[in-house]
């Protein structure tokens, strides 16, 4: 599943999770739709204040927005493993 964010951008359903992953080891409660904001404000990267406008937009603090951007895109980068060898 693909979505398209105001920028014309793809999320990804593997985006998505891999935010959620990262917002959930970190003991964070955050909700689908500010995960979605923080990858549509946030994507593409290119710097710190594109993380900090992600934050303000989705109401949390910008040091989980960061990791959850990074993780985003981290493992829609690398080739989907099964958890099965």
């Amino acid at each position: 599943m693909t979505i398209s964010t105001n920028q014309d951008k793809k999320i990804t359903h593997r985006m998505l999770k891999a935010a959620q992953e990262v917002a959930d080891e970190y003991g964070c409660d955050v909700s689908e739709s500010q995960i979605r904001t923080v990858l549509d404000v946030g994507l593409p990267y290119k710097n710190m204040e594109d993380v900090i406008a992600a934050a303000e937009a989705a109401g949390i603090d910008a040091w989980i927005a960061d990791l959850m951007i990074d993780s985003a895109v981290t493992k829609a980068t690398k080739p989907e493993q099964s958890e099965y060898p």
